[in-house]
């Protein structure tokens, strides 16, 4: 954890070739400039900092991201940030794989279009003022994990029934390989060739849905 503090430059929208902008656990503080500068962005980790005004306004960078057409992980909880959430989050890249908006003051609706961003694996709007139903549209998102704690938002109740006791097994057998994997990924000898911390998220996540029956164990080749 660092201890930088103060609005972040306007200028930094000018690192056009800057691929990771990460500034977790730190004390920054004011409104998020427009980042349309940054189009080869694919991290953008702004959570755990005082930004935002807990007002309308707050989210307008996140409509300059639609030219970050690498992004993968957009991740800005425990934050200040206040009022709706644009429509244009579902204009946002396709690469899209992690939405992280967890302990805001974000209200209204999810914008049915982030229905669109079809490869999210991790999505999280957990301890927000938000209100309505997550949009259908989402659904085929199929997300690994899906945050709505503390949140107004109401979810859909899963449609399949009680896989019943002869199907727990097959679930615990491909939970177990699950984790052998990830141990494996994540033990290799150069750190280069173990697994990225946000897939080992999402594998951890697939193999908890897996285990408690909310995602079906994949078929062996």
């Amino acid at each position: 954890m660092n201890q930088f503090s103060g609005p972040i430059p306007v200028s930094v929208a000018n690192a056009s070739n800057l691929m990771r902008f990460v500034i977790l656990d730190n004390k920054f503080t004011g409104k998020v400039p427009s980042l349309a500068g940054m189009s080869n962005l694919v991290w953008l980790g702004i959570s755990n900092n005082s930004l935002g005004y807990n007002q309308e306004g707050d989210l307008d960078f996140l409509s300059s991201l639609v030219n970050c057409t690498n992004l993968q992980i957009l991740s800005i909880s425990d934050n200040n940030f206040g009022g709706v959430l644009p429509e244009s989050l579902g204009n946002l890249s396709t690469t899209v794989k992690q939405m992280i908006f967890g302990r805001n003051w974000m209200r209204g609706n999810i914008p049915v279009r982030v229905g669109n961003l079809f490869n999210l694996e991790v999505l999280a709007f957990d301890a927000n003022l938000l209100t309505g139903a997550i949009p259908s549209s989402i659904e085929i998102c199929d997300p690994q994990l899906l945050h709505t704690e503390e949140s107004g938002i109401t979810t859909a109740t899963d449609n399949r029934g009680d896989l019943g006791q002869d199907d727990q097994r097959p679930r615990a057998d491909q939970c177990l390989i699950s984790l052998a994997r990830i141990g494996v990924a994540c033990s290799a000898a150069m750190p280069r060739e173990r697994m990225d911390a946000s897939n080992v998220v999402a594998e951890l996540c697939r193999t908890r849905d897996v285990l408690v029956g909310t995602r079906m164990p994949r078929e062996r080749p």
